[in-house]
């Protein structure tokens, strides 16, 4: 027999004979009926929306499912998986008992709340736990807050979907809370001190990751921009075109290969590397081996959230966004919301992202640019995504710092889900920009989000905005046709900016804050939140 076809039977049988013997020892014993770890105790269950229960039993078993005076019934499918869904639930913060019942055994899930939940997730934005924060010892502390509660999703990455994880529910307090997502957290108290009903935090990041990795693989088919990573997972399934001509290729090899191979072999050499078909990395998150690949933290971290009511999406890109093998974010952020939407199958809930934070030193030159710079103006464009919010932090929060402010961070967003989901009469966004209108050697810029004005704002720590009396609009340069950028003097009128440059008499275009580090940036609104940076050029 051929070296190949060895091989190749050899592991067939290996792996068949474990499947046997696992067979074997799942049809011995009666299953008992099992949750996934969603549902421990401590949950929080969606208010206001259908609410799926999900589980495994016998095949063919009937579970029944009793909560809040509802009482529902499935059967366990062929493969022994049940699905369940209660009437939308009015929220309560009474603690209640959710009972799951089958023929040979009953879960009790108790301390069982209704209200709010939100899905937190990226990378280090979100993963930065509470004890690496800004004042964390005063603010964990004072974390006591039985109605949010807490879940960590461990970072697990995976070819195929999986369908549970290891992570239980956690009640709020300052044991609880030391290793929690600050983003999360602070986010969750925000809405909770102005709604008063349970929040329910699930963080699902992996840090360093890219965004490329928790798309859904029919993501990279909604968005037509993403040709090459799309082709890239086709290459994996023999079945699409791009995966015949790849495997094609691959057999080509082989055919090549075995000659050379059995030579070797019976001269005693060693014998040449064998071709691979194409496939994903193998999921190793060991030294972050299979990081980056596509799809994998989307199977292995939010597959098994699916099924699971949530009000929405806080996202958090901060610092691994800008590796991309195809260089649009702004289309991988497409790909991920319509992709996670379609998914969960409850419509365009709302999805709330952090603008990259600040990294390196300051730069004095007018317009400055680089990679983050030219990622941020592309991360903006989420904006165009319906039901997005965009929460810029760049003035409180940086890359290289190890005690970082996710406070300011944390309620920035929550205003976003405050004000759009909530429909409270709350500004939720610094200044962005709107439209440019030359007049002479004087540039006039309009904004969206002025709240209650535009100002020269400073930011000290943890400490409010506060507004610079007299101050200069800072971090403004202006070019013309020559396409060289020049410090502006910039002065706030009314509900604009005046922005000039005796060097450029005549200006084609405006640039703020658009650097690597743009922290000293200094325009806010009168609501204490900082504008948005911005380039009107297209260079």
């Amino acid at each position: 027999m051929p070296l190949f076809l060895f091989k190749q039977s050899l592991s067939h049988a290996v792996r068949w004979g474990l499947l046997a013997l696992l067979g074997g020892l799942a049809v011995s014993a009666a299953a008992a009926v099992r949750l996934p770890h969603l549902f421990s105790d401590g949950v929080v269950i969606q208010r206001e929306k259908p609410a799926a229960v999900w589980g495994w039993a016998d095949p063919g078993e009937k579970v029944t499912v009793r909560f809040a005076g509802q009482q529902v019934t499935g059967i366990a499918s062929a493969e022994g998986a049940w699905k369940v869904q209660l009437k939308p639930l009015r929220a309560s913060a009474k603690p209640r008992e959710l009972t799951v019942t089958a023929a040979n055994s009953t879960v009790v899930v108790q301390n069982v709340l209704v209200g709010d939940v939100w899905l937190c997730s990226g990378d280090f934005g979100v993963y930065w736990a509470m004890y690496g924060c800004a004042n964390h010892p005063r603010e964990i502390a004072a974390a006591n807050y039985p109605q949010i509660r807490l879940l960590k999703v461990e970072c697990k990455s995976s070819n195929t979907p999986l369908t549970d994880f290891e992570g239980l529910w956690k009640v709020c307090s300052p044991e609880s809370v030391v290793d929690a997502s600050g983003l999360a957290y602070f986010f969750g108290r925000a809405l909770w001190q102005k709604l008063h009903v349970p929040i329910g935090l699930i963080d699902a990041s992996y840090r360093y990751s890219p965004i490329q990795s928790w798309i859904t693989p029919e993501g990279y088919h909604l968005i037509p921009e993403l040709k090459l990573p799309r082709e890239k997972m086709d290459s994996w399934d023999s079945t699409t075109p791009v995966g015949a001509q790849a495997y094609t290729a691959t057999i080509a090899k082989v055919e090549q290969w075995l000659p050379l191979a059995e030579r070797a072999f019976q001269e005693h050499q060693p014998i040449p590397t064998q071709p691979v078909p194409p496939a994903p990395l193998p999921p190793i998150d060991s030294n972050y081996w299979s990081l980056g690949e596509l799809s994998n933290l989307y199977h292995g971290m939010i597959a098994p959230l699916t099924p699971f009511a949530i009000r929405g999406v806080v996202w958090s890109m901060g610092e691994s966004g800008g590796g991309l093998e195809w260089n649009n974010y702004h289309a991988y952020m497409r790909g991920l919301v319509d992709g996670w939407r379609k998914q969960w199958g409850q419509g365009n809930f709302p999805v709330y992202f952090e603008l990259l934070p600040s990294v390196g030193k300051v730069s004095d030159v007018p317009g400055a640019g680089g990679a983050w710079a030219k990622l941020r103006d592309d991360q903006m464009k989420g904006l165009t995504i319906p039901n997005t919010g965009m929460a810029v932090t760049f003035d409180v929060s940086d890359y290289e710092s190890d005690n970082r402010n996710r406070v300011d961070a944390g309620e920035r967003l929550a205003r976003w889900a405050l004000a759009g989901e909530y429909h409270q009469k709350i500004e939720c966004s610094g200044p962005l920009y709107r439209s440019q209108r030359i007049e002479g050697d004087h540039v006039i810029i309009s904004f969206d989000h002025i709240g209650r004005g535009l100002m020269v704002g400073a930011k000290d720590g943890l400490a409010p905005v506060r507004e610079v009396k007299d101050g200069v609009p800072a971090k403004f340069a202006v070019a013309g046709a020559d396409k060289k950028w020049y410090k502006a003097d910039a002065q706030i009128v009314g509900k604009t900016v005046v922005v000039r440059s005796e060097k450029v008499p005549v200006p084609v275009a405006v640039r703020y804050a658009f650097a690597d580090n743009p922290s000293d940036s200094n325009l806010y609104n009168r609501d204490g939140l900082p504008a948005a940076p911005f380039r009107t050029d297209a260079w």
